[in-house]
């Protein structure tokens, strides 16, 4: 299984919540339990120019590799230097994979306006072309805005960019747009939380589809219309952080082991396998990657 989305750079591994340290660093212990899990692949999701530190020394192992971009989040902290040091990661960093993660978030304008994000959208792609990298996307209910930059800079620059719109929460006629622009499909946790979630998923044609955890957001709940599919109790014996014990999960914080809970769900909804999806995913990281 390959996580495609995973916040490894959070604080949360370190055991900070909101500016508090609750327990001791386990990072090691989260890789771990991936490792045994069955996760083989992850790739670092990179959101400021701050988190390219952070991830650089999670890519001394062999199977983890990342991306390069400002979220949208934070397109106001986004600067002409901070493009330099976007440009020089993906010329000198083998390991970089995807440029990303950008796109609009309209959910979140408290962080960054709109204005701010479409400048700063725009601004990314011309960067993004130069890398010729596939896209990590972001996009948060702003489709009509995101697809319209998005294709006419395509066509104003005679460019056909590939990659993924990560973390799909979107309506049918949402992913017809994004279908219809060619890009994959990424879900995690949160694509499960309703029987119309349930519905649109099973729209997605298997070709484009991609499996992601976006820990430590983005967990599947015991509550959601999706969880009727878990086939494996992960969740059991998981402590609050503050009565963090080591060896054992944190309640509420995502981690990729749980890529397999996406899995099932995933298999439960379409019909098929675990193994079925497993090699169909695989095959589409392999696709969009050129990873042969």
């Amino acid at each position: 299984m390959t996580d495609i989305g995973a916040n490894l750079t959070s604080a949360q591994y370190q055991g900070m919540y909101k500016g508090k340290r609750l327990h001791k660093a386990d990072l090691d212990q989260v890789l771990a339990r991936a490792k045994n899990a069955g996760v083989q692949k992850m790739i670092v999701t990179v959101g400021t120019v701050k988190d390219i530190k952070f991830a650089s020394p999670l890519l001394r192992y062999d199977n983890i590799w990342t991306t390069v971009g400002v979220h949208p989040s934070h397109a106001n902290t986004y600067t002409a230097e901070s493009a330099q040091i976007i440009r020089k990661e993906f010329q000198n960093n083998k390991k970089v994979v995807m440029y990303g993660e950008f796109g609009l978030d309209y959910d979140r304008l408290q962080f960054s306006d709109k204005e701010t994000q479409i400048r700063v959208f725009k601004e990314q792609l011309l960067l993004a072309m130069e890398s010729k990298l596939p896209l990590f996307l972001h996009c948060r209910n702003a489709y009509t805005d995101f697809f319209t930059i998005l294709n006419q800079f395509q066509q104003q620059n005679s460019y056909q960019f590939t990659g993924v719109v990560h973390s799909f929460t979107g309506s049918l006629q949402e992913l017809q747009l994004v279908l219809k622009s060619n890009f994959y499909v990424s879900v995690n946790g949160l694509a499960f939380k309703t029987t119309e979630q349930l519905n649109t998923f099973k729209q997605i044609p298997v070709n484009k589809l991609l499996v992601e955890t976006d820990c430590p957001y983005c967990q599947l709940k015991p509550a959601d219309a999706g969880s009727k599919y878990i086939k494996t109790n992960l969740f059991q014996g998981a402590k609050d952080p503050e009565k963090y014990e080591s060896g054992f999960m944190v309640k509420n914080r995502n981690e990729p082991c749980y890529l397999k809970t996406v899995i099932e769900v995933a298999a439960g909804i379409l019909g098929k396998s675990c193994e079925e999806i497993v090699q169909i995913t695989e095959e589409n990281v392999k696709k969009m990657l050129n990873w042969v």
